[in-house]
């Protein structure tokens, strides 16, 4: 290798943007982590226009990589289009990409999958959807159909974050599982610990405990849902003389919720229900950790970041049984007797009832982190790459 020129990969950063976003938590993360590790590798890392200086400035900074900033029109037409093109303007040996279609042609790709997009689009949801929504639905499935297999399988090699998902790729694309690598995702501790007391000036002053729940305009995180279920155990709570804390909705929420919920202005009233709007990495930190516990169920996940993240800052939460999500946690959240509204409602009115086992869940929790660790996460992908280097 001393006789040859470095070998040449380009790291997709393209997923990197202020900070706030998990996947942007991800990149960082594992990219910067990757990069301090210097064996012969020339590493490029390409990030949207407008987001160095933030990275740059953040904890986790970006050295020892070439930046390259670009402007992406749409996910597509970056990732085959713009992504092929740069990797071959800069003469790299490979490309590590994060997006769910890979591109059709250019250098060997390993992709990293976070989960199979086509069963994200048949999620049942437990709120009826609009037939508007539907029919998007149905058609983005049909596009990723022909899209997406075609895409992954000229990846020359795929990775995904849990054995559940590793078992549906390969289901998929009629492989073995055994091509598929498992490259679990971390937490980092810098970031999400627990808080005591208040480590920023929060936006909104809310009295203690209340419960938090982060949501989104992703159906998955079943905000809507959340909400129905909380007033419904509002209710349980007030007819035994006990009023539950307020249940405090971080994350942007789409407008689409209030038609969601039918007289929702009401049951925010009636059930003190606050909405915060996007939180930064810190403030995520403030108000999961000083949370009696958070809510955070989910019909599927690809890993289910979020759900550790509030572990790692010492909050007890409260999940669906959702297979990747028992891979992921174990047996250290604390999960509803089916994945539905009412039993979401009652696990609510049980956890906060249960001060014992809110301490005993946090206990479990911070062992389960030990297995969620950013350093070997970029270790097993720095061997990935590192293996097609030496060939």
């Amino acid at each position: 290798m001393n006789n040859k020129k470095p070998y040449r990969v380009l790291l997709d950063g393209s997923g990197i943007t202020l900070p706030g976003k998990g996947v942007a938590r991800v990149q960082i993360n594992l990219l910067t982590r990757l990069l301090k590790r210097e064996e012969g590798v020339e590493y490029f890392i390409v990030v949207r226009r407008g987001v160095v200086d933030a990275v740059m400035n953040s904890e986790n900074k970006i050295s020892g990589a070439k930046i390259v900033e670009i402007k992406i029109r749409s996910q597509l037409w970056w990732s085959q289009i713009t992504l092929p093109r740069l990797a071959k303007s800069l003469q790299v040996d490979q490309i590590y990409t994060q997006v769910e279609t890979p591109p059709f042609w250019g250098p060997p790709c390993i992709c990293h999958i976070f989960e199979d997009p086509e069963k994200r689009y048949l999620i049942p949801r437990l709120v009826k959807e609009s037939w508007k929504k539907e029919i998007k639905q149905v058609i983005a499935r049909w596009i990723y159909q022909m899209l997406w297999r075609k895409a992954v399988s000229r990846a020359n090699k795929i990775v995904t974050s849990t054995n559940v998902i590793r078992m549906e790729i390969a289901k998929k694309l009629n492989i073995s599982d055994d091509t598929i690598n498992v490259l679990p995702l971390g937490v980092d501790r810098n970031v999400f610990y627990p808080v005591h007391v208040e480590k920023v000036i929060p936006k909104v002053k809310i009295a203690e405990p209340y419960l938090f729940h982060l949501g989104s305009k992703d159906a998955r995180d079943l905000t809507t849902e959340i909400i129905l279920a909380y007033d419904m155990a509002y209710k349980i709570a007030i007819k035994t003389g006990v009023k539950l804390p307020t249940l405090i909705v971080g994350g942007e929420i789409t407008n689409s919720l209030y038609s969601s919920v039918r007289n929702v202005d009401k049951l925010l009233r009636e059930s003190q229900i606050r909405f915060l709007g996007r939180l930064t990495d810190e403030e995520l930190c403030n108000w999961m950790g000083r949370a009696l516990f958070c809510v955070q169920p989910s019909l599927y996940e690809g890993f289910g970041l979020t759900v550790l993240e509030e572990m790692a800052c010492g909050t007890p939460v409260i999940v669906f049984k959702e297979q990747t999500t028992i891979e992921v946690a174990g047996e250290s959240v604390y999960y509803a007797s089916e994945n539905s509204i009412d039993s979401l409602a009652n696990a609510i009115v049980s956890l906060y009832f249960n001060s014992n086992l809110r301490e005993q869940l946090i206990g479990l929790a911070f062992e389960r982190l030990k297995d969620f660790e950013w350093d070997i996460v970029s270790e097993k992908l720095h061997n990935l790459i590192w293996a097609e280097c030496t060939k």
